[in-house]
């Protein structure tokens, strides 16, 4: 449960860059095409790692405890491959924010806030999974309780101290939820999207005239040529 909660993070900021690239870079072929496998990618990392945490915690032997925490270590680092993804989608957009919709602007802005609590999030998530087992399972199935020297088992989420995963799992956590609610319930997204919709008739009017503009001499001329 501990990995589950970096996905939905990490998705919703996914869903926040698309709507920050509507009405201006959702043409971009990359762009589209990277957001969609992007999601792809946050759902294949969240199935990992949960099936290895499932298959970790209900381990009756020892090649299971290692198949669940292999699977773990697969899951957590493709959630990193996709915060790095996420980070170069937020700076590419930053570089062209000059194409981006006013209050889209904005949100990338929230984005931009809520992106270091994520960074430490993910971290904490990665330094958790690969924290030495505190367990080992013999051969006729007793379970013996392991100690470790690394540094890595203080991030142990079950057996390492309180403090250290409150503030590195749930504080940061909640400040990104409440970033993502406060700018995802606050900005006037509509506005740009009647503002959007009124340029474009504009533009389709304006062309409107300059056709109707280009082609009046030619049926003038052709009214001419039918009188005689």
């Amino acid at each position: 449960m501990e990995a589950s909660g970096v996905s939905p993070l990490l998705l919703a900021t996914l869903g926040f860059l698309r709507t920050v690239c509507q009405h201006s870079l959702e043409d971009e072929p990359l762009i589209a095409r990277g957001l969609r496998l992007m999601g792809l990618l946050g759902t294949v990392a969240l199935a990992l790692a949960v099936a290895g945490g499932v298959i970790e915690g209900e381990a009756t032997k020892e090649s299971s405890l290692t198949s669940g925490q292999n699977l773990r270590h697969i899951g957590v680092i493709l959630f990193v491959v996709l915060l790095g993804l996420i980070i170069l989608v937020h700076v590419f957009c930053w570089m062209n924010s000059g194409r981006i919709l006013k209050h889209r602007r904005t949100l990338l802005a929230g984005i931009s806030v809520a992106l270091p609590f994520l960074v430490v999030r993910v971290a904490y998530t990665v330094l958790s999974a690969y924290a030495p087992l505190t367990r080992s399972i013999a051969a006729d199935g007793q379970v013996t309780s392991i100690t470790s020297d690394s540094p890595l088992t203080k991030f142990n989420s079950t057996t390492g101290p309180w403090i250290i995963y409150l503030l590195m799992s749930v504080v940061p956590e909640f400040i990104a939820v409440v970033i993502y609610v406060i700018v995802g319930t606050k900005i006037p997204l509509q506005d740009d999207t009647d503002y959007s919709r009124g340029a474009m008739s504009e533009a389709w009017d304006q062309g409107s005239d300059e056709e109707h503009a280009r082609l009046k001499p030619l049926r003038t001329a052709s009214s001419n040529y039918s009188q005689y």
